[in-house]
């Protein structure tokens, strides 16, 4: 059982873009769990210990979200699984959060609409693709619109204000061979923002946990919380993130909305000057 932990833990390392080793990957954090239980001794040490892992997985949901500084930027980030949520609820939760910049997977016009209405925003990417392609990202007034990244089958749009650069990801999920190829290819779309010059910020659902070579390979710093993302009934893997160049984190959290399999997070970003 400690071998397999310790390759689970191994993989990683292993730059190998296939759909099992990427879920291994996304998963390691796991096998780091197992070997401290092997490694416990006693049954209720092994108790408190899980407890402990459960503890640290919830605290960004039960924290309450504090002022945002005037410096910094909230961003906050949603897959709803196809609009599957309530329109009011996911609105008025996101809006609760006092957002700057939000990042909406598998939307629609309409969705992000009220989302932005809610929270004082705009949408401000390109016109949002439909059937379950569409990617939004939503700010205060002022932002322009830059050409969209080729995603595979999402969209990847961009947007620059006052300097600043603002990605609104979602990849394809790599559940299959070709899909992890599609999966590949949205990476080097994203690689190609990832190695230009001047503050960043691209975030969204990029069905990849940070351990994977693939994502290390953008270089971007990580601002959101470390609790899983997917699936939200019983999360595991953390596959949506806020990731920052030229820029430093403040508070961050993650949130939950009834109907879609994604758990959502938000932190705050300070532009470096």
């Amino acid at each position: 059982m400690i071998s397999l932990a310790l390759l689970w833990l191994l993989t990683p390392v292993i730059p190998l873009v296939h759909p099992l080793m990427i879920g291994l990957q996304a998963t390691a954090w796991i096998a780091v769990v197992i070997l401290v239980l092997l490694i416990l001794p006693g049954w209720r040490t092994r108790i408190i210990a899980v407890v402990a892992v459960l503890g640290l997985i919830e605290l960004p949901h039960l924290r309450t979200p504090p002022e945002s500084p005037p410096e910094a930027s909230r961003v906050v980030v949603m897959n709803t699984q196809y609009q599957r949520t309530d329109p009011d609820k996911l609105s008025a939760t996101i809006a609760d959060l006092g957002p700057d910049v939000v990042i909406l997977a598998e939307t629609t016009r309409a969705e992000a609409d009220a989302v932005a209405s809610a929270s004082d925003l705009t949408v401000s990417g390109p016109p949002i693709k439909s059937g379950g392609r569409g990617v939004a990202i939503l700010m205060r007034e002022g932002a322009r619109v830059r050409p969209e990244l080729k995603g595979s089958l999402h969209q990847l749009p961009v947007v620059e204000k006052q300097g600043v650069t603002v990605v609104g990801v979602h990849t394809v999920a790599p559940v299959n061979a070709r899909q992890a190829d599609f999966w590949r290819a949205d990476f080097q779309q994203l690689n190609s923002v990832a190695e230009r010059t001047g503050p960043l910020i691209m975030a969204g659902d990029f069905n990849a946990g940070v351990l994977h070579p693939t994502m290390r390979s953008l270089g971007l710093r990580g601002c959101g919380p470390v609790t899983p993302t997917w699936p939200s009934f019983a999360a595991v893997i953390r596959i949506d993130h806020i990731l920052v160049r030229d820029a430093s984190c403040g508070a961050s959290g993650a949130f939950r909305v009834a109907g879609t399999d994604h758990v959502g997070v938000w932190a705050d970003v300070l532009i470096n000057p």
